[in-house]
């Protein structure tokens, strides 16, 4: 199924979020409404007032990409199924440059609507709230004299509070510099608003 996409499918992918539907108001001059066009076998869209022209991917995830649209839409599918970048690069055929930058808008538009957008847990669920410290580790060195590698350092440490509904399995992650109260305090009032629910 990630493999069946045609462009005229693509095209038709228009649900607000993902691709510039028609008939939605103009982003230039705010009074025209968008129309399709094609010139060229292009399909695009005209404002009926200002007359300006932009791609259907105006505004969208794939707006940074000269990938072909139907290729987007598979690497959006694949990275949907949980398929690994370097995997769907294979499936695909398709360089792992167009693939990074694909799954990177992906996740920074998700990133950006879940903080514009945060998780409000209801007032009957059971929340659990943890934290964890992670810390990476620094590239690999290999000593040239002997060959092995030179055992690597921990780079910097993080914590990252985590909150889980029992009941919904909604999950909530936040990066910080602390587990304090004063750090988790702002947290529980963003996504635990009503006094009913059980912390």
């Amino acid at each position: 199924d990630l493999l069946v996409h045609t462009r005229e499918r693509c095209i038709r992918l228009r649900d607000g979020s993902l691709l510039l539907p028609p008939g939605r108001m103009c982003p230039h001059c705010h009074a025209g409404v968008l129309r399709d066009s094609i010139r060229n076998g292009t399909t695009y869209l005209r404002c009926s007032m200002c007359r300006s022209n932009m791609s259907v991917r105006y505004g969208s995830i794939f707006s940074h990409t000269r990938l072909p649209l139907d290729e987007a839409v598979r690497l959006l599918r694949s990275f949907e199924a949980g398929i690994r970048k370097a995997d769907a690069c294979k499936l695909h055929n398709i360089g792992e440059d167009c693939a990074r930058l694909i799954y990177t808008t992906i996740r920074e538009s998700m990133r950006a609507f879940m903080m514009k957008h945060p998780i409000i847990f209801p007032g009957n669920e059971i929340v659990e709230i943890d934290e964890c410290h992670l810390s990476s580790l620094q590239p690999r060195v290999i000593d040239p004299l002997s060959g092995k590698e030179i055992k690597r350092k921990k780079g910097p440490k993080t914590w990252v509070i985590g909150l889980i509904g029992r009941r919904t399995g909604w999950v909530a992650l936040a990066i910080a510099n602390d587990h304090t109260t004063d750090t988790i305090r702002p947290l529980i009032d963003r996504h635990i608003p009503d006094p009913r629910t059980t912390i």
